[in-house]
């Protein structure tokens, strides 16, 4: 079975709790990267617990590359759906265009001072290797 085929897990519930305990309220930023698949949504609202639950701001993002605009098996709609039903939970919302989308996020991240990054388990293989490479110590999450 594949993955996007499997009813997605309420996986952020046991760490929401911990997580937000373990942060100082309203010190950074939650920012939620959303692929093109049909749990978007679904991460979307798990990770709107998750901001509320730590006292942040939250920041959704979809990235568009030229690799991903011609690889998707999905309609592109579902990403920009799970955008805009972030918009309307509070979350500041953007669809970046890049190169690359690790790269992407990174610099989001930058910009927007995050804390805690977001991400369904629709995650390209070598991810977590190249994200400690930047030697960010945030936190991530699938």
């Amino acid at each position: 079975m594949n993955t996007r085929d499997r009813p997605l897990p309420n996986a952020l519930a046991p760490v929401t709790q911990r997580t937000a305990a373990a942060l100082p309220a309203g010190h950074g930023r939650l920012l939620v990267w959303l692929g093109n698949n049909i749990h978007a949504e679904a991460l979307v609202r798990q990770s709107q617990q998750l901001a509320q639950a730590a006292a942040l701001p939250w920041t959704a993002i979809c990235v568009d590359t030229p690799a991903t605009l011609q690889a998707a098996d999905e309609p592109p709609s579902l990403a920009l759906q799970a955008l805009h039903l972030a918009e309307s939970l509070g979350a500041t919302v953007h669809n970046d265009h890049a190169g690359n989308v690790l790269e992407a996020i990174i610099a989001r991240v930058q910009r927007e001072q995050v804390t805690i990054v977001v991400v369904g388990d629709h995650v390209p293989k070598g991810w977590l290797q190249g994200w400690a490479a930047t030697g960010w110590a945030g936190l991530w999450m699938r």
